[in-house]
């Protein structure tokens, strides 16, 4: 059976940071883009990387 992979998430618009369960983001696909808003992407780094956007291509942007 066919699985599809979550490739674009985007988080811009909110203006509270979110909690993320912990398997959130499990077999996100391995190059997967994160797009969260500017003034709070070091907010966001640390809480994504802590539920699994931490691949080497996966990328969290602004």
């Amino acid at each position: 059976m066919y699985e599809a992979k979550l490739y674009h998430v985007s988080g811009e618009r909110r203006d509270l940071i979110p909690t993320i369960e912990e398997n959130a983001f499990k077999g996100i696909h391995k190059k997967a883009k994160v797009k969260v808003s500017k003034k709070k992407l070091k907010s966001y780094r640390k809480i994504l990387k802590g539920v699994g956007i931490n691949g080497k291509k996966q990328k969290i942007t602004k």
